[in-house]
């Protein structure tokens, strides 16, 4: 099959260099409250609609990934606990792995993975000792409401438990919107929270749409923790699910925020109505006039406000959080340390260290650099306490 893939709005937001530009700052995915009726869980989704048995009605919102880290020495211990939700299941164990994991565990058929190393000292090394959950979309759809809650409870329960990764996906069965519209409010910069986007429409060579998405922001390492997709379902299930779906994915800091906060829902309602609130507070459109520090100040389009309504959420006003040296280090450790041991294979550990002396020497610290380094401070002669010799 030949496909001609259409795309608007620039380079994949997935590159370095991104695509188109627009918004402002990115909304804090937490920083909401909840308006309206909260959603009601059925199977492994939440909808506002009970009385439709079987099927997945309007305002559909589940979790559609989960992944994380813990030490390795809990790998029974994390196996134990997810299998416990798919009675039918069986662990198969591999010699092959994933993200530089040389072995692996597969419970089928379910495709739930979890990554390990063959050896301690490979564990160490490779991956400072942590082992790697992945619950694929798949499997995601086969747990109630009230299974999620327990299962984010167990993980939260594995000392040393960090979510790195977790996706909510509301399913438009009305389709307020079509991805393909969405474009013209990104082409006009009417939105908030990103500053790339971009439209991949792939075509058969005779015309026939094969997909239809739109994304904001970025993913991996230059993403800044939030992404969201918008894509026709209908187009990729090929009619199975006929819905638009609206998937953030939350990673880095973002991830370890929202996995503790659904973890943390006294009861599955509010657990639905976080979800909504997620996909809701993911993004911002306003129909603005005037430069761009107002947009705040405009109206939302129609179709925006019908989606708040339905995901039963409104948006309070953002504060970001001031970032503490301590919260720096813990960015570095997620963000950064990936990319070092990266150099640090590529030209040596010698040569390395080295290079980042220099890089670290050579940096110029700015005063919002010195007011945390003496907000850190412990002891007179102005060394925080981590780093004196002795």
């Amino acid at each position: 099959m030949q496909i001609m893939d259409e795309r608007v709005g620039g380079k994949p937001a997935g590159g370095a260099d991104g695509s188109r530009s627009g918004g402002g700052p990115r909304p804090a995915a937490l920083d909401m409250v909840a308006g309206g009726s909260p959603l009601t869980i059925r199977g492994g989704t939440v909808t506002d609609d009970p009385d439709q048995a079987g099927q997945r009605a309007a305002g559909e919102v589940g979790i559609h990934w989960l992944q994380g880290s813990f030490p390795a020495e809990a790998v029974d211990q994390v196996r134990d606990l997810v299998a416990s939700f798919f009675p039918v299941a069986e662990w198969e164990d591999q010699d092959k792995g994933f993200h530089l994991y040389d072995r692996a565990a597969e419970l089928q058929p379910v495709g739930v993975h979890v990554f390990t190393d063959s050896t301690r000292e490979r564990s160490e090394s490779m991956h400072g000792g942590r082992a790697c959950l992945r619950v694929p979309g798949e499997a995601c759809d086969r747990l109630a409401g009230d299974e999620w809650l327990a299962l984010l409870r167990g993980l939260a329960a594995v000392a040393g438990w960090r979510c790195t990764r977790v996706d909510v996906a509301w399913d438009d069965h009305e389709r307020i919107i079509a991805p393909w519209q969405v474009v013209e409010w990104a082409e006009r910069k009417a939105f908030m929270g990103y500053r790339v986007w971009e439209h991949r429409a792939p075509r058969k060579w005779d015309g026939e749409r094969l997909g239809d998405q739109v994304n904001f922001g970025r993913r991996g390492e230059d993403g800044g923790g939030t992404f969201l997709r918008i894509y026709d379902k209908a187009l990729e299930s090929e009619g199975v699910i006929d819905a638009v779906r609206w998937e953030a994915e939350f990673s880095k800091v973002h991830a370890l925020q929202v996995g503790q906060a659904l973890g943390q829902c006294a009861t599955v309602e509010a657990f639905g109505a976080m979800m909504g609130m997620l996909v809701g507070g993911a993004i911002e459109f306003r129909v603005y006039e005037g430069t761009h520090g107002h947009r705040m100040r405009g109206e939302r389009p129609e179709f925006w406000e019908r989606i708040v309504e339905r995901l039963g959420k409104v948006k309070v006003r953002i504060k970001r959080a001031k970032r503490t040296l301590e919260q720096t280090k813990e960015w570095i450790e997620l963000s950064v340390a990936s990319s070092l041991r990266m150099v640090q294979d590529a030209i040596g550990e010698e040569d390395c260290w080295a290079w980042l002396g220099q890089v670290v020497q050579d940096a110029q610290l700015r005063e919002h650099h010195r007011a945390k380094v003496l907000d850190y401070v412990s002891n007179p002669n102005g060394w925080p306490s981590w780093a004196r010799a002795g």
